[in-house]
C-alpha cells in the first residue's frame, strides 16, 4: 500500500504551502509555524516509507503521532486568533493522515485464517 504513503506526502506538503494558499499566516504565526514543522515532519517520514524497499511499520505509526498532533494542535495550542480555515484546515488533514497512517501500517498485517476448513 505504498499509495497510503505518497498520499501522505501530499498531505505533508500541503501543510506546508497551506498558510500561505489559504491565507492564515498573517492571522495565526503559531498555526503556520505548527504547520510548517509539522508537514516537513510528515513529508520527511511518508516519504521514507514510500520510497524503501522494506519501510518499517514503525514509520507508519510515527506518521499515526504526528497526524494526530496535526489534529489535537488547533485545540492544544490554544491560539485565540487562529483563523477558522487554519483550524479547519488542520483538523481534515490530521484526520487524512491518520486514515493513511492506520491504511499503510495494516496493510501488510496477516489476516486470520478462515475456520471450518477449506473455501471452495
Amino acid at each position: 500500500m505504498r499509495w497510503a504513503s505518497w498520499v501522505s506526502v501530499v498531505l505533508g506538503i500541503w501543510l506546508i504551502v497551506a498558510p500561505f494558499v489559504v491565507g492564515y499566516r498573517r492571522i495565526s504565526a503559531a498555526a503556520a509555524t505548527e504547520d510548517a514543522v509539522m508537514g516537513i515532519l510528515i513529508l520527511a517520514v511518508s516519504l521514507w516509507a514510500a520510497l524503501a524497499a522494506a519501510p518499517p511499520a514503525a514509520a507508519s505509526w510515527i506518521v499515526f503521532l504526528f497526524g494526530l498532533w496535526v489534529v489535537v494542535a488547533p485545540f492544544a495550542i490554544g491560539d485565540r486568533s487562529m483563523a477558522t480555515s487554519a483550524r479547519m484546515n488542520d483538523v481534515i488533514v490530521g484526520a487524512l493522515t491518520l486514515i493513511m497512517s492506520v491504511v499503510r501500517a495494516t496493510a501488510g498485517a496477516p489476516r486470520p485464517a478462515a475456520r471450518g476448513g477449506t473455501i471452495s
